[in-house]
């Protein structure tokens, strides 16, 4: 859903994502959200995608992007 306002409601879009990372740690879409939060200026998100999400395809993406 955030991917659907990135571009249009970037405040939204945040505030979901956000959301997601404020939430549970077993959450299954905390890695993807990381990455579109770091992707969007956050960087502070990249460490626990690093730290804890290391073998994730999130992981794999934002080194490929150069983010890690």
């Amino acid at each position: 859903l955030a991917e659907r306002f990135r571009v249009s409601h970037a405040d939204l879009a945040k505030g979901l994502l956000l959301s997601v990372v404020a939430g549970s740690p077993e959450d299954p879409q905390r890695p993807e959200a990381l990455l579109a939060l770091a992707t969007m200026g956050e960087s502070s998100y990249l460490q626990e995608l690093r730290e804890k999400f290391s073998l994730h395809p999130a992981c794999d993406l934002a080194r490929a992007r150069g983010l890690l």
